[in-house]
């Protein structure tokens, strides 16, 4: 099944997911690459 990408835009759940991704997203990977480190120097854990 082809969805046209025009008409997938025009739905505002599209939108919303859309700014959900952009919004979380950073703070995800922030967090995958950035509390391993922190844990490894702080605590010691690996």
């Amino acid at each position: 099944m082809r969805v046209r990408w025009r008409k997938l835009l025009r739905h505002r759940q599209t939108w919303a997911f859309v700014v959900g991704k952009f919004l979380t997203d950073p703070v995800w990977w922030f967090l995958l690459f950035w509390l391993p480190k922190y844990l490894h120097h702080r605590f010691g854990l690996d």
